[in-house]
């Protein structure tokens, strides 16, 4: 049963008011539509399963996050069964609030992406990601990169001080040719930049992908 709807009024509900929680309690859900959140806590332990998304769709879109309400993803799975665009796509704010502290990203997996696993990138000018920590996460054949960082040509965009603590990648590339961690500054001033990442006990394994560089820097 196609549960889209449900999740979404779900995550809508949960980003109005930084004093709720969103618990996922064991269940298994179907999505035939992309997902957003926005400064929203959502736990649990399950998974997600996506269907019929076009190639420029992304399953889960994060928005912004703050230290008084971090956007935070912890326990829930996301399968992206070989449909849409990237698994989660982390866009550093929306209209109104463009700005993206203290993302918390942890014990979940994400398989099957048609293009990235995990894709940083500032979505519009002033957007920005900073004070993130990924931790306990599994990525699993994704069809490009396994985790991809863009600073795009918008002015006043940058991605830093972010950590990857147990960031596990396998068979990246399974479709394209990929690479475990790609980071790519397209900016022309100083203050649009990747920095301060910091990776801790992370595994990258190409096993099962087409693969010719573990990290690219562009």
């Amino acid at each position: 049963m196609d549960s889209g709807a449900e999740l979404q009024a779900a995550l809508d509900w949960v980003s109005a008011d930084a004093s709720r929680e969103l618990e996922f309690r064991g269940a298994d859900y179907v999505s035939s539509r992309q997902l957003v959140a926005h400064r929203a806590r959502c736990v649990g332990r399950s998974t997600i399963k996506f269907t019929t998304l076009n190639s420029s769709t992304d399953c889960l879109v994060l928005q912004g996050s703050s230290s008084f309400a971090s956007m935070s993803w912890e326990g829930i799975n996301i399968n992206c069964n070989n449909v849409g665009r990237d698994g989660i796509a982390l866009v550093g704010g929306k209209s109104g609030s463009n700005a993206a502290d203290f993302y918390r990203l942890r014990g979940f997996r994400i398989v099957n992406a048609v293009r990235d696993g995990l894709h940083f990138e500032p979505g519009a000018a002033t957007y920005w990601i900073e004070d993130f920590k990924v931790s306990d996460v599994r990525i699993e054949t994704p069809g490009r990169h396994g985790l991809t960082m863009i600073v795009p040509a918008f002015t006043s965009t940058f991605i830093n001080q972010g950590t990857f603590d147990n960031l596990e990648i396998r068979g990246a590339g399974r479709t394209t040719a990929g690479v475990d961690v790609y980071c790519d500054s397209q900016g022309s001033t100083s203050a649009q930049k990747i920095s301060e990442l910091t990776f801790i006990g992370c595994e990258f394994d190409a096993a099962g992908g087409v693969i010719t560089n573990r990290l690219v820097l562009a």
